[in-house]
């Protein structure tokens, strides 16, 4: 990202002039008493706070006592809190952008929590001892606080200024929150000298939507010395109107949006508006360009100290790849002995981003590295053998989508590698010591994502390669006190193995996992076995062997008995009435389960579900369950298939209601009667 330093081609002075004409709805500190007595918002009766204003506007402007432009960004935001789940609103953060020793600066900010105490308004305000700045990484500081006395009730309002440099640093807007909002309003006032592009995001419309033109003369001081012998200083001003463009952006009573399962990155889908800056042109000056395509994007990587530039210098890893792929001629033998020494030796330190921080070399000294390190260096060891090889870039899932027609680097955050053999490509990611060839982790599952290569750049659409299966066996078994056991195995295969291996090193101890299964089965296990857990290549094995179980009953010479006791869906992950964004399942599932019920003795079965298909057209989700008695056994065989990954917002109400018959069919009994 490169950074514009002052305009020094016009020393300018412009005409004094107030800075942003368009004010904020409401007034600074002049806080209605009727909103602090608000107990509930009536448009969202559930919302645990919600934003009364929140005002913001950008300008250009030219700073005559440092000779410079600079874009300022003022905000003025108000916020009720109705309950506990509310206080959280009052934590800030601003971010501020910096590089080669110039950052953004807070030039403002004050704020105020207002309380009802009796019939008065008590103010607590925010001190300069609670605000503190904390470093993000070589670009970005973060200044954060928390309002004071904050609780149910209160009002929270906060006032800050930043100043900037960097014109292509223009602050986006976000008009929709998880808190609903009244009033969201944003304005820009930008010379015509620079020319940026908007992308706007979300599915609300706006209640106003307006675009302006202003004239403000700009005077361009300057002095000339006239005089063979005695000189003299003879001083001159010229007026050159500017044009301004100007944009105000106003959305009113703007629902909270509902973060649901299965919801890829919430920004990508709230109404915001982000800038990318595309071009400068001073009067009598030469465009400068600034809007970026793919290949402008390649070309300045393969040419970046910190991307390209790292692949170039790797004679220290050649002995080591001549080691790791000595005796093999086969290519894909190399790749896959290359990729698993750097995921098993290299460690992650859990840093995002593009660029590296250091060199190859001492990452790959010092054992450890950030996402772009790690797998540059798993791109250079794959030439090295050569193996055809090139870096990939993208955006992870909770980072939000690539812009389809505005690409720029700033939209992605993380790097792959990615390997063609006899006309197969291979995508690997070495940060996690459980992926695999072609198995990366879902948060690389999120659409385009781009090639970088000396030669030419192409799009790549990344998806996953490998399917998610996972079979239950269950065996089920009445005790001679009447209480109901069962015997489970669990085995993940493919993407639910690698899944699975990621989400058990989580836990401290096996018993923290066993916990969280009772807790959500309802079971009581006493005895559990896990086989092959290391084993990348085999399915993970889970038997869980007498396992007390409370979903039966006995009631005279009746037996109740719900045979879904494992991997049951309780709960529809879909509760809104109307999605207006699509349903990401990142990757299709497919989960199998057999369920075997040995009838007690001197019972037989008085009624059984009945066997059925609930599925969608195209058979795009489909949950099968089929049900027969063998002698003294009931077998129940189950199947539940997601088929593709993404639905849009047109398929929501048929996919919760795909899910209402699913729970539904799953919580059907089966009646034994005492013979």
């Amino acid at each position: 990202m490169k950074r514009l330093s002052a305009i020094s081609i016009l020393m300018v002075c412009l005409i004094p002039t107030i800075l942003f004409s368009q004010e904020a709805p409401v007034e600074f500190k002049e806080i209605d008493k009727e909103n602090l007595k608000m107990e509930h918002y009536p448009k969202d009766s559930s919302a645990n706070a919600l934003i009364l204003c929140d005002f913001g506007k950008s300008k250009i402007f030219y700073d005559q006592m440092n000779k410079r432009f600079q874009l300022k960004f003022e905000r003025h935001i108000r916020i009720k809190v109705f309950n506990e789940k509310g206080v959280d609103q009052g934590n800030f953060e601003i971010p501020l952008f910096k590089s080669d020793g110039i950052t953004e600066d807070i030039s403002y900010l004050k704020g105020f929590t207002y309380n009802l105490k009796g019939k008065k308004i008590d103010r607590t305000r925010l001190r300069n001892r609670n605000i503190y700045t904390d470093e993000k990484n070589e670009n970005w500081d973060v200044t954060k606080f928390a309002m004071p006395n904050v609780k149910p009730g209160s009002i929270i309002e906060l006032k800050y200024s930043v100043e900037s440099r960097f014109f292509f640093n223009l602050w986006e807007w976000q008009f929709q929150h998880t808190i609903p909002v009244k009033w969201s309003e944003y304005n820009i006032n930008i010379p015509e000298y620079f020319q940026y592009n908007k992308h706007t995001y979300g599915y609300e419309p706006f209640d106003i939507n307006e675009k302006g033109i202003s004239n403000e003369p700009i005077v361009i001081n300057y002095k000339t010395r006239r005089g063979k012998y005695v000189q003299k200083t003879e001083y001159h001003s010229r007026t050159i109107d500017c044009r301004r463009n100007t944009h105000r952006w106003v959305m009113k009573d703007v629902p909270a949006f509902k973060n649901e399962k299965y919801t890829s990155c919430a920004k990508n889908y709230m109404n915001r508006i982000e800038f990318e800056l595309a071009r400068i042109q001073m009067p009598q000056s030469p465009v400068r360009n600034f809007a970026r395509t793919w290949e402008s994007i390649n070309d300045m990587l393969i040419n970046e100290d910190k991307f390209g530039r790292q692949l170039k210098n790797t004679n220290f890893i050649e002995e080591k790849v001549n080691e790791i792929c000595s005796g093999s001629d086969d290519q894909k033998l190399k790749m896959q002995s290359i990729f698993h020494y750097v995921k098993n030796n290299i460690k992650w330190n859990q840093d995002y981003g593009i660029y590296t921080q250091k060199k190859l070399k001492k990452t790959y000294k010092d054992k450890t590295g950030n996402v772009a390190e790690i797998n540059l260096l798993l791109t250079a060891m794959l030439r090295e053998a050569d193996i055809y090889a090139n870096p990939v870039i993208l955006s992870t899932r909770k980072h939000g989508i690539i812009h389809p027609s505005h690409p720029s680097v700033s939209q992605t955050n993380y790097v792959i590698a990615f390997a063609r053999i006899k006309g197969n490509e291979y995508l690997m990611d070495a940060t996690n010591p459980y992926s695999d060839i072609n198995m990366i982790p879902v948060r690389c599952l999120n659409g385009r994502a781009q090639i970088i290569n000396e030669e030419q750049t192409k799009p790549l659409n990344i998806k996953l390669n490998i399917p998610y299966q996972k079979s239950n066996y269950v065996m089920l078994n009445f005790s001679n006190d009447n209480k109901l056991y069962a015997t489970i195995k669990s085995i993940n295969k493919k993407y639910a193995a690698y899944k699975f291996r990621n989400k058990i090193k989580d836990y401290e101890n096996r018993n923290e996992y066993i916990k969280e299964i009772e807790k959500d089965n309802g079971l009581v296990i006493n005895d559990y076995e896990i086989k092959d857990k290391d084993s990348l290549h085999k399915p993970v094995t889970q038997i869980f062997d007498n396992v007390k179980l409370s979903n039966s009953s006995f009631m005279g010479d009746m037996v109740y008995l719900n045979p879904i006791v494992y991997d049951r869906i309780e709960e529809n992950p879909f509760k809104i009435e109307t999605r207006k964004h699509p349903v990401d399942y990142a990757h299709p599932y497919s989960t199998t389960n057999t369920y075997q019920i040995s009838i007690p003795e001197n019972y037989t079965s008085e009624s059984m579900p009945k066997s059925q298909v609930i599925k969608l057209p195209d058979n795009n989700a489909k949950y099968s369950y089929l049900i027969q008695q063998m002698g003294n056994r009931i077998i129940i065989r189950t199947k539940f298939k997601i088929n593709k990954s993404i639905f849009n917002s047109g398929e929501y109400n048929k996919l919760k209601n795909f899910y209402n018959q699913l729970i539904k069919k799953q919580s059907e009994q089966i009646v034994l009667k005492k013979s």
